[in-house]
């Protein structure tokens, strides 16, 4: 999509569901975006913060009860309040149970799955102190559940009204509705002899009781790109409609992880994640070598990338191999999903950057 919402390029290839001939893949299919979903739910509680109904910086317990008494492991309680912007930036102390051997091992001793589809999942321990350190976690769910009880509306209530309908993004929602089943892609995972094969889907995908800001939407392509294409667009959509303001854009695109490189004195964005269950991710350092920040729920290039990304270009992904960026910019931003496991897998990432090259090209000529 470039900066005037025309789609430059629009392909789909494959099949929606390996072995079935009758389900080809289109451009129209609907995929489970996992973790993109947290670009949806950080626009929709920035709208909160810039009509003033909540505060990015005071503390999210008189809300949030649960995180306000939230504790470590040993039972150690943290040495500050969780803010709304800690949540979303990744910033708050707390982990996915996937990539923290310790969190796995309390979630197996206390039956808590983070896919089970209910807000009581997310319940985890930290792993670190609020506002020192960098950690991939649940923070944006429980950003999604603080909107949910200061509107009374869920998350996908609220996003519908707000965000998906003035944006003309008419196939993205957090609750499958059983008329689109037949559109949803099945999920996939590669076996250890690089075969795919058809798995289930997470029980987040079919759950009605709650909508997951870290993981839970399902959408297509171009209705994904409508909503992240106001990020480039100073928060007004292809269609005109304004969603955010435009310091309010500002703000998102911003590096906030200074201060947390000079407590750290060096930078957690370097760190290889380390996935502890097996076969759900290949290990994985974010564009590595590269300069690189950290937004409101996606990462920020520093500096010009090969495929022709310019530094300023934000972009993030979900685990089943699903990869989006906007360049601001250039005006241009991609998008490609399959429905795969382990993430990072070369298979998936090889083509969108190489897709992604050549779209550049050919906005160059």
């Amino acid at each position: 999509m470039d900066r005037s919402g025309k789609i430059i390029v629009k392909a789909a290839s494959g099949v929606e569901e390996l072995g079935n001939a009758d389900r080809p893949m289109t451009t129209d299919s609907l995929f489970c975006l996992y973790s993109c979903t947290k670009a949806l739910a950080s626009i929709a509680v920035m709208q909160l913060v810039e009509q003033g109904k909540v505060e990015l910086d005071a503390p999210v317990g008189d809300v949030l009860p649960e995180v306000g008494n939230v504790a470590f492991c040993d039972g150690r309680k943290p040495k500050r309040a969780i803010t709304l912007r800690h949540l979303l930036t990744h910033t708050s102390g707390f982990g996915y149970t996937n990539f923290h051997k310790d969190l796995l091992a309390w979630s197996l001793q206390n039956n808590v799955n983070e896919c089970a589809g209910h807000i009581a999942a997310f319940m985890s321990p930290l792993i670190a102190e609020p506002g020192e350190d960098w950690n991939y976690g649940v923070g944006i769910d429980w950003a999604g559940e603080y909107l949910h009880r200061v509107t009374g509306l869920t998350l996908g209530e609220y996003s519908k009204k707000n965000i998906f309908e003035p944006l003309g993004a008419d196939d993205l929602e957090y609750r499958l509705l059983p008329e689109n089943e037949k559109r949803l892609v099945a999920m996939h995972a590669r076996g250890e002899d690089g075969k795919l094969s058809v798995v289930n889907h997470m029980p987040l995908t079919y759950d009605t009781s709650f909508d997951s800001g870290g993981a839970g939407a399902i959408g297509s392509i171009e209705s994904y790109l409508k909503c992240v294409y106001i990020l480039m667009n100073e928060g007004v959509g292809a269609n005109g409609a304004r969603i955010l303001k435009a310091e309010t854009v500002k703000v998102m695109l911003q590096d906030h992880l200074g201060p947390i490189r000079e407590i750290l004195g060096s930078d957690p964005l370097e760190r290889t994640i380390e996935c502890v269950v097996p076969g759900m991710s290949y290990p994985l350092v974010a564009i590595p070598g590269q300069r690189k920040g950290w937004g409101m729920s996606f990462q920020i290039a520093l500096d010009p990338l090969p495929t022709g990304r310019k530094a300023g270009s934000v972009n993030w992904a979900g685990l089943p191999n699903v990869y989006w960026q906007v360049d601001p910019e250039s005006g241009i931003s991609t998008m490609l999903c399959s429905q795969s496991f382990p993430f990072a897998d070369p298979a998936a990432i090889m083509p969108w950057l190489e897709c992604e090259t050549e779209v550049y090209k050919a906005v160059a000529k």
